[in-house]
């Protein structure tokens, strides 16, 4: 099971909830910190990759050093307590991802899974393996 924990800051973002309380995450986020398979990624390498995620309007794209490295669709459900997150690229090649989402201040947190059977319950891998 692939886990993956990111940190992503404000870039441009409108941030509110909606009725139902889902956060409203459209806008631009740069990664800031992450974690993959309980590995936490290294400062540096996140600064070299220059890593932007855009949500806007239903779809997202992740873009490393300026270049467009993936784009798909994302869905956000906020009736289960914790606000749930899928996210499916639109090239038909990779695994949807699911997860869940928090939204404080200009800090948008994801826990994400690749090819799992489970959502994950918590931001914090080490309780997920």
């Amino acid at each position: 099971m692939k886990f993956l924990i990111a940190t992503l800051c404000l870039g441009l973002c409108a941030m509110a909830h909606s009725a139902d309380g889902a956060p409203k995450i459209e806008g631009n986020w740069t990664v800031t910190g992450g974690s993959d398979d309980d590995k936490k990624i290294p400062a540096g390498e996140l600064d070299k990759l220059m890593m932007v995620v855009v949500f806007k309007g239903g779809g997202y794209t992740v873009s490393i050093r300026g270049k467009e490295a993936e784009k798909g669709t994302y869905k956000i459900d906020a009736k289960a307590g914790t606000t749930a997150i899928d996210m499916i690229a639109s090239d038909g090649k990779g695994k949807p991802r699911i997860g869940i989402v928090k939204l404080a201040a200009d800090r948008l947190t994801l826990a994400l899974v690749t090819g799992s059977k489970g959502r994950p319950k918590t931001f914090d891998p080490a309780t997920e393996l």
